[in-house]
């Protein structure tokens, strides 16, 4: 079995659950972590210095900077994606072992799968997605470009999301549902409608926040 070498993009808390996980797999080998300023070791990998100073053409690049919870966080993610993309970085898809994801399920560039990730059968999901563990997209799913589907979230078969679709841990969307770009789906939330309307929905059912 082949091996890739990668550099995971930033030294937080989403990043050394990217270095676990490539640790245990045969597939993966970890050149060490880029940053602003040396966070020390990361599960034996090694800080290389900020990612602007270095020559990231042609090198296999896995983003470790998280959406978080702001609009700032993830503006941050897309401005790094787009920075590194015009540099000549290339992205791989990375999946952990313990990940369940079927053969039929197609994902683009730049994504991540932490464990006990189950993917289903005839599912689609764009670029530079994190699927973060114990989430399940059921089959036939369809994700936009840079989608987050938080720890043990669901969502069932055939709910369409289109771009930066943000659902948080354990929220469930009801299958056949439809969700618009640019929408938070907070903890815990249940949506049970379709949302037509970017912002941020809580709650179960789910309501859009005043102002959000």
């Amino acid at each position: 079995m082949s091996e890739t070498s990668l550099i995971v993009i930033g030294g937080g808390g989403n990043s050394r659950s990217l270095i676990a996980f490539l640790n245990e797999s045969p597939r993966y080998r970890v050149e060490g972590y880029t940053d602003l300023s040396d966070r020390g070791d990361l599960l034996g990998k090694s800080w290389l210095g900020p990612e602007d100073d270095l020559d990231l053409s042609g090198r296999n690049v896995v983003i470790g900077l998280t959406y978080a919870n702001t609009a700032a966080d993830r503006s941050l993610r897309y401005r790094v994606i787009d920075s590194l993309s015009r540099r000549g970085a290339l992205f791989p898809t990375v999946r952990a072992d313990s990940a369940l994801v079927d053969a039929s399920a197609r994902m683009g560039r730049g994504g991540a799968v932490f464990r006990r990730v189950l993917v289903n059968s005839g599912t689609h999901i764009g670029e530079y997605a994190i699927l973060n563990s114990g989430s399940v997209v059921e089959h036939d799913c369809r994700l936009g470009d840079h989608a987050f589907v938080g720890p043990n979230a669901t969502l069932c078969g055939g709910v369409q999301m289109g771009d930066r679709v943000f659902v948080g841990a354990g929220a469930v969307v009801r299958d056949d549902l439809s969700v618009c770009d640019d929408v938070t789906i907070g903890i815990g939330a249940v949506i049970t409608r379709s949302i037509e309307t970017a912002g941020i929905y809580v709650g179960n059912p789910a309501r859009r926040l005043v102002g959000g």
